[in-house]
């Protein structure tokens, strides 16, 4: 997600809070609508919990069709998968995996995306 602010150290466990995320999701609508992207990966789950706020505002320029938890756990943390509509129809899909500053499993993070992703 796009946080709009520094924060203050990984080392004193500064996190971003609800209103970080509700902000990063409005400039990502910017974004996406400029660039198009097919898929969006991002690193880090938490800001599914905060999608929501977006759906009723008519000036976003995005639909989020769905985004759900995937029902098996990959290390301690379920990934999100979703997808989202753009004004002109174009569908972008979003997954969301567990933050890599955090420790997991790069094999079965891989697989996943392998699964998600055609590579």
């Amino acid at each position: 997600m796009f946080i709009q602010r520094a924060l203050s150290s990984r080392y004193n466990n500064a996190r971003p809070d609800a209103q970080d995320f509700i902000k990063g999701w409005e400039v990502f609508d910017g974004v996406v609508s400029i660039l198009k992207p097919d898929i969006c990966l991002f690193l880090g789950v938490e800001s599914t919990n905060h999608y929501n706020v977006l759906k009723p505002k008519p000036s976003l320029n995005i639909t989020f069709l769905d985004i759900e938890k995937e029902d098996s756990r990959i290390g301690s943390s379920y990934p999100r998968t979703g997808n989202l509509k753009l004004d002109d129809n174009k569908e972008i899909k979003l997954i969301f995996i567990k933050h890599p500053s955090s420790y997991f499993s790069w094999e079965k993070w891989g697989d996943f995306l392998k699964k998600k992703i055609e590579i």
